[in-house]
């Protein structure tokens, strides 16, 4: 369970900085800059204070206010990664050990797993959920997760509990404290939790195609395990399992956020450095099982309601050359599955909705392409469909037009998958622990080189028939009890080398399987309860002579760089910066909400705002929305108009290298709206449609009852029935949307809110 009161933090924080500044400059003038000043401290003898081995900051091209990674080496093996970010001042704390599901001993499937759910209580002098409870209490969260390749835990917290992050996984290495009663009811919980979600037709079918896929290679089995085998797991192999991998120089602690490094680094040794390496972690390399010689199938029988299907391709591994145009592969094929293939699917309802994911893995990967809510006997359309349209992408090149956007929308994709603390350290200790950490940072140089025949190549090698997986949820008309579901295996061409494989899994009950977990799709989450009582509080010791913990308290992290300018023309301009990923969003408001509007005048801000949507007259919405996609914005992050009770927000997300250019789309839109009388009927016609689809929508209608009820009907604030304000919108002429336009889009009802790669003075 994930919990919210960190967000609650976050949100408070960010309401916090910014009510400050606009409090400070409201008061003191109308064209000073107010900062809070955040001159990074560097810290001093990081090398000697850490007692490590070797420290290095990696040589990436950066600009230098840039959050690069700084990677040491313990003399106990443990890889220690700093990114420090005082945007917030919250930490995220990650540790990765190279231990997966791929490690399990044969007949133990699901041991590592279990081993990660031991370790969330009864740690160090941590008694019970006591570590669980002080992050809790502290406004944090916690969880882990187990994958084919890695087990990982963190924790995001305040700054200020720094070191109950540090100490929690510090005791979870090598001071967990297990028990033949603890082991035995953990997996009687993860059995009944797999058996669960076999309820899930998807997810069998996912579990299914993997094992199919990954015939020969551990990589076969769910890293949740099969229930046959998981259930017969005892307490001297849980303890073996931990005792041979969760070791020191067999993991990777990451810190991201903000924190004052010279006393991360002595915490980390205070509560690392006594922990010794071991020499014999052994290092398992798998075979990858015999090449593919036809198209494997697979069909689920029993699920009444829609079909499904996915389609898996064997691809290359993340350190594999081929890794990276597979990621652009994998954007062009989602693009298509939002544009021309949308229509096809979609929109003509012969499925609910497609998509395509790269799972990158140490060994080799998987492209997968799932199909979902395709309508009964649809299924041989939609193949038809993506058959097609994978022929394409094997004959015809790409253009450099064409190649050119895609890599920049996959830069994009790359780096908002990145975003935040938590995010960061996450992708950061991902490719340490599966390849190098560099490889964090030089991924999207390397996405940037992709070329229109690197694609093509990809493609030709890997998206071929031979080459995948097929499974498919069939319908039956028949009603089929749920323990009455079966799986049918069909395969091609090579059946008699592979019969021989699956003798065992064709008699397996679904009762016996798993549903697949991918770290990267989603965490194992661990379902602890807060008790109501109180629980003996966390201490933090003495850090050092030099620094106290009431200094760590007061000192961990530097105040967030929060700037605030009101303009001589009267425009407010709020900057924070964050320099983990070259992303900037870009918001704010316009006082120019339904509130504003006259009594003869209702629906006028919501027009406004639909017609402030539609673009320049420089560049119509068309043309907009083709710049930005040139940039690599994905439709989502494109700028966007929406109307409100008291202010018309708007809001996009851009690359730092194209925030200018952002700025400007904004501007124009903002000073050179299209008032013409095509665009505004338009807009008229196109506001009426959305408001309609509003009074068929049933929550709309009982939050508009419900405000009826509470305001009073003299009120601004009282909601107006949408045909009402059809009504109104169709009297309107232009010149009254254009009064209303010059009597409130102006710089003095104007806030823009900027925050992520940008330094202020830019800004």
């Amino acid at each position: 369970m994930k919990y919210y009161s960190f967000r609650f933090l976050v949100l408070f924080c960010i309401g916090f900085f910014v009510f400050q500044s606009i409090w400070i400059t409201s008061a003191y003038g109308q064209s000073e800059t107010v900062a809070v000043d955040a001159t990074p401290k560097p810290s001093s003898e990081e090398t000697s204070k850490i007692n490590s081995v070797s420290e290095q900051t990696l040589p990436l091209p950066a600009d230098s206010h840039k959050a690069l990674p700084k990677e040491y080496l313990l003399n106990n093996g443990l890889k220690v990664i700093f990114i420090k970010d005082t945007a917030f001042p919250l930490v995220s704390c990650f540790t990765w050990y190279k231990v997966g599901s791929r490690d399990d001993p044969p007949g133990m499937t699901g041991l590592t797993h279990l081993v990660e759910h031991l370790l969330f209580q009864n740690i160090g002098n941590f008694n019970g959920n006591q570590w669980a409870n002080s992050v809790v209490r502290s406004g944090g969260e916690f969880s882990g997760f187990t994958s084919e390749d890695f087990t990982a835990f963190y924790s995001n917290l305040p700054t200020y509990q720094l070191e109950l992050a540090i100490r929690g996984e510090a005791a979870r290495m090598r001071s967990a404290h297990f028990t033949k009663l603890s082991v035995a009811k953990e997996v009687e919980n993860l059995v009944n939790e797999e058996k669960a979600q076999e309820q899930d037709p998807m997810h069998i079918l996912n579990r299914e195609v993997h094992a199919l896929a990954y015939e020969g290679h551990p990589y076969r089995n769910p890293p949740g395990g099969w229930c046959h085998e998981l259930e017969k797991l005892t307490f001297n192999e849980a303890k073996t399992h931990y005792d041979k991998y969760f070791h020191p120089n067999n993991a990777s602690l990451v810190l991201v956020g903000s924190f004052d490094e010279e006393i991360a680094f002595k915490l980390i040794e205070k509560h690392f450095g006594s922990i010794a390496r071991s020499d014999n972690i052994p290092i398992n390399v798998y075979p990858q099982g015999r090449p593919q010689l036809a198209e494997r199938q697979i069909r689920l029988k029993g699920h009444n309601g829609k079909e499904s299907i996915i389609l898996a391709y064997k691809v290359a591994g993340i350190g594999d050359a081929d890794a990276v145009a597979i990621s652009v592969l994998e954007q062009c094929l989602n693009l298509q599955f939002q544009g021309s293939l949308h229509t096809q699917l979609i929109d003509s309802g012969l499925c609910s909705s497609v998509q395509a994911a790269f799972e990158q893995k140490h060994d080799a990967g998987l492209l997968l392409i799932k199909c979902v809510g395709i309508t009964p006997n649809g299924s041989d359309k939609v193949m038809q469909i993506l058959e097609s349209f994978l022929n394409q992408l094997k004959t015809k090149q790409l253009s450099d037009a064409d190649v050119n956007r895609l890599v920049k929308q996959t830069e994009f994709t790359y780096y908002s998958d990145a975003d935040g603390p938590y995010r960061c350290a996450f992708q950061t200790g991902f490719f340490s622990t599966l390849a190098k950490t560099e490889d964090a940072r030089l991924w999207p140089k390397k996405i940037l080189q992709v070329k229109a025949g690197d694609i093509l190549r990809v493609a030709r090698l890997y998206l071929n028939e031979d080459n995948r997986v097929l499974g498919h949820i069939a319908v039956v008309s028949s009603n089929i009890p749920s323990k009455d579901k079966k799986i049918d295996r069909f395969i091609s061409k090579d059946h008699l080398s592979f019969l021989s494989h699956t003798n065992d899994t064709l008699n397996r009950t679904l009762a016996d399987d798993h549903f697949r977990l991918a770290a990267y799709e989603t965490g194992v989450v661990k379902p602890y309860t807060v008790p109501v009582r109180n629980t003996a509080s966390v201490q933090s010791g003495t850090v050092s002579p030099s620094k106290s913990a009431t200094d760590s308290e007061n000192s961990n992290s530097e105040e967030p760089q929060l700037y605030c300018k009101i303009l001589r023309n009267g425009l407010r301009v709020i900057v924070l910066e964050s320099h983990l990923n070259p992303l900037v969003q870009i918001c704010g408001s316009l006082k120019a909400g339904s509130i504003y509007e006259h009594s003869d005048g209702r629906g006028m801000s919501k027009l406004l705002a639909e017609l402030l949507d539609m673009g320049s007259m420089r560049a119509n919405k068309q043309q907009l929305i083709a710049a930005q996609g040139d940039l690599g914005m994905p439709p989502n992050e494109m700028l966007k108009f929406e109307p409100g009770l008291e202010n018309i927000t708007f809001h996009s997300r851009c690359l730092s290298e194209d925030f200018a250019s952002e700025i400007r789309q904004l501007f124009t839109s903002l000073m050179e709206p299209r008032l013409q009388n095509g665009d505004f009927e338009a807009a008229k016609t196109d506001l009426a449609a959305v408001l309609r689809r509003t009074e068929k929508d049933p929550e709309m209608r009982i939050d508009r009852t419900l405000l009826k009820s509470l305001i009073n009907s003299s009120s601004a604030y009282y909601p107006i029935h949408p045909e009402e304000e059809i009504n109104s919108i169709s009297n309107f002429k232009l010149n009254d949307l254009t009064d209303f336009y010059h009597e409130h889009v102006n710089p003095a009802n104007t806030t823009i809110f900027v925050c992520g790669d940008v330094q202020s003075v830019y800004a």
